[in-house]
């Protein structure tokens, strides 16, 4: 008999349907998707057919359908749990669905918010495949016996049909939305987290598993603001906000630019400190530059961030910096040095980037960088980032090899000429 509930969140294009399917099959639940629903050819008709004279009136429909399904699915089934995909939305529909689930008798498992940028959202869209008849998605995870047929049905696959402006306008409103409906459930749950969805989906499906393997529960707010005062620099005027750990006393800085509350797209950049180029104007990296050329940027654009984190060398440390960089002066590159310490090439973390959003009230960024894997990152911690801003800077003779490498070994989209 059923009494667990998984519960998947997410922006369209999140790939919820997709998580939604592949976690019912692994861990034997039933299944309720809303954006399958909301595919199926009978339940569009209806919704055409129908007037609502506003939001709440369509919430209400929603919110029927959903528990006629959750009542359906748990009748007589012999599954482990049950999950639900891409429902709720609206903190109302999470105190809906909330009485629902103690009405029934049911737990709440696990609250999984599927955070991903507008550009992978956009790209996933364009890569699915629906049913005609019965809703189901199709792409490049979950691929149809049969070229552009429904396996459950034999109906034909169509692309989903999409405008970029409206994804976008939806994208942002859930957005607004999501942040205290993920909370609201969360304090229910036995366990809750955030991952990426610019991951790749099998790998997405693998950390949700592990995640809930290991009953994760990522909520809590870790850094605090503690000063601010009004700095003035080569580059403009700028807030200057500090931040301090209440687990390990760690700081970090941010300089703001402009009115950044409750605003969306916000122009930023994530930044970990480099003593010899920063301070020392090393020529032998592109720090000292990227870190002009976005405060420079913030100050044209007239509004934005510079997130200063204090992580030298990728988190190695100042001492084991110095000590790659007498190894890359006898022929290593930066990662081959960093290995021959006994030191892994990235260990930097975001968790502060989080909190300082949060505290400063941005909705959603534009991240200025060109690592991939920062973007992941952040991400994966539950922030909203509308798009990636290259942020290149030109290459000297001594920075080309270092350029050259995070290019080549770690991912960067950088031009730098080899």
């Amino acid at each position: 008999m059923i009494k667990d509930i998984y519960i998947i969140l997410g922006a369209p294009g999140t790939g919820k349907i997709t998580q939604s399917i592949l976690l019912s099959e692994r861990l034997n639940l039933e299944l309720v998707s809303l954006g399958k629903m909301m595919n199926e050819k009978s339940l569009k008709d209806e919704l055409l057919g129908k007037t609502f004279t506003n939001d709440s009136e369509r919430e209400k429909f929603i919110f029927k359908l959903i528990k006629q399904e959750i009542q359906d699915k748990i009748k007589n089934s012999d599954k482990d749990g049950l999950v639900i995909g891409g429902y709720p939305r609206r903190l109302s529909e999470a105190k809906w669905l909330k009485k629902l689930i103690q009405d029934l008798g049911l737990n709440i498992k696990c609250v999984i918010n599927i955070n991903t940028s507008m550009s992978t959202v956009a790209d996933r869209m364009r890569d699915n495949l629906i049913c005609q008849k019965c809703g189901r998605v199709y792409n490049k995870v979950l691929v149809p016996k049969q070229k552009l047929i429904c396996d459950i049905d034999g109906s034909s696959l169509k692309p989903e049909n999409f405008s970029f402006k409206d994804l976008k306008i939806d994208f942002d409103q859930f957005l607004s939305e999501n942040r205290e409906t993920y909370y609201y459930l969360a304090k229910m749950a036995q366990c809750y987290f955030v991952v990426s969805g610019d991951n790749q989906e099998i790998d997405l499906f693998s950390e949700i598993v592990l995640k809930i393997r290991d009953r994760k529960r990522e909520c809590n707010k870790e850094f605090e603001r503690q000063s601010t005062a009004r700095l003035e620099t080569d580059f403009g005027e700028f807030t200057i906000i500090t931040y301090m750990s209440k687990i390990d006393y760690t700081q970090h800085i941010a300089l703001v630019k402009g009115d950044v509350k409750n605003k969306t797209g916000v122009l930023t950049r994530v930044h970990s400190s480099c003593v010899t180029g920063d301070i020392f104007a090393s020529q032998r990296c592109d720090c000292g530059p990227q870190l002009h050329l976005a405060m420079k940027r913030v100050q044209k654009e007239n509004c934005g961030i510079v997130l200063y984190l204090f992580q030298e060398g990728r988190g190695i440390n100042i001492v084991n910096k110095i000590d790659t960089y007498s190894l890359q002066q006898k022929g290593m590159d930066t990662v081959e040095a960093n290995e021959r310490l006994g030191l892994q090439a990235e260990l930097r973390r975001y968790d502060v980037v989080k909190d300082v959003l949060e505290d400063l009230g941005v909705k959603s960024i534009k991240l200025m960088t060109n690592n991939p894997d920062k973007v992941s990152k952040l991400t994966d911690l539950g922030i909203a980032i509308e798009g990636i801003e290259h942020h290149e800077v030109k290459a000297t003779k001594f920075s080309a090899r270092y350029l050259e490498t995070k290019r080549d070994r770690m991912g960067h989209t950088l031009k730098v000429k080899s």
